[in-house]
């Protein structure tokens, strides 16, 4: 089945979990398709997701905001600056968060 993130054909309340791998993060809404996570969720549901997100302050933020704009294109509309976990924070509880750090990347 293809659906677009920010208008998912389910009802809802349908599941208890969902899970999101590298999608909020090139999605033209992500507002919209974080709002569907939270319709289609049953009361209590877990969202389970993995995302990079633009980091909070530094030179590597200043190269993400730079490299962006070329980004972009080449991967489909993937944005380097994106808030992810903030953005769901408006609509989840953010029980655990594990963050990394790749050497090398920015």
């Amino acid at each position: 089945m293809n659906a677009h993130a920010e208008s998912l054909p389910f009802p809802a309340r349908s599941f208890d979990t969902a899970v999101s791998t590298f999608v909020l993060c090139t999605v033209a809404d992500a507002d919209a398709a974080i709002g569907e996570l939270a319709r289609v969720l049953r009361p209590g549901g877990r969202l389970l997701f993995l995302e990079h997100v633009v980091r909070p302050r530094g030179a590597g933020r200043v190269v993400q905001r730079l490299l962006d704009p070329i980004h972009r294109p080449l991967t489909c509309g993937c944005s380097l600056v994106r808030d992810t976990a903030a953005a769901l924070a408006t609509r989840f509880e953010l029980d655990e968060i594990d963050e990394h750090e790749l050497a090398g990347v920015p």
